[in-house]
């Protein structure tokens, strides 16, 4: 089964534009389906073709994500991760540049 968009896997807030992952997961998946409906290749070759393909586009996005998530939601987690990352402006460069993807 092909699952695209918040069904392939959760899209938390600061992964950041949930819209344009789901187009992008979409087009993934229609580089597989078209290979499959030209029977170039077999069934499951396209849902592990696109399942692998995925996971390298979204895996560390989605990781990170849920990492920063909990970082939220206890008024004092949330002061002192703040408070630490306005320390260090280029972690936090480098975590939303993670968090957000390659431009699609």
């Amino acid at each position: 089964m092909t699952l695209l968009g918040d069904a392939a896997g959760m899209i938390n807030p600061s992964c950041r534009n949930g819209n344009s992952m789901a187009m992008q997961s979409s087009n993934i998946a229609t580089a597989f389906i078209d290979e499959y409906l030209k029977k170039k290749i077999v069934r499951k070759e396209m849902e592990n073709g696109y399942t692998k393909k995925w996971r390298q586009t979204f895996a560390k996005r989605l990781v990170t994500g849920r990492l920063i998530q909990k970082m939220f939601g206890k008024e004092w987690v949330t002061n002192c991760f703040v408070g630490f990352m306005k320390q260090f402006p280029l972690l936090t460069k480098m975590i939303i540049k993670q968090t957000y993807g390659e431009p699609f």
